[in-house]
């Protein structure tokens, strides 16, 4: 899922008050891997974007399911993009793996 779309199920969560509220997050908590695409691209929105995102990672982390995230951001972007909470469930060097890559965009190669 790309971090836009997890954005918009986020809000679809938030806003939602009836009985299929918990059927909204419910696939991205138990899913067997989460993939993250671009986060940072998504729009920031107030009392979502965060809390959501928090919450997706942090209940995964507890779970023991692995999340795999893409991002264009330094550490310090992502830092000051989402926070300390986020960044520290992101980067904990006890269960995460960070991996740099280099390179041409193969989307702009012919």
């Amino acid at each position: 899922m790309t971090a836009f779309g997890l954005n918009n199920t986020s809000l679809k969560y938030h806003t939602t008050f009836d009985n299929t509220k918990s059927s909204i997050l419910e696939p991205l908590l138990t899913c067997d891997v989460l993939v993250i695409d671009d986060l940072g691209t998504e729009p920031i929105n107030k009392n979502v974007t965060l809390e959501y995102l928090y919450l997706v990672i942090n209940e995964r982390q507890l779970a023991g399911k692995p999340t795999i995230i893409t991002t264009n951001l330094t550490p310090d972007g992502v830092i000051n993009r989402y926070g300390e909470r986020i960044f520290s469930r992101i980067n904990n060097k006890l269960i995460s793996l960070n991996i740099k890559l280099d390179g041409q965009d193969m989307r702009l190669k012919k």
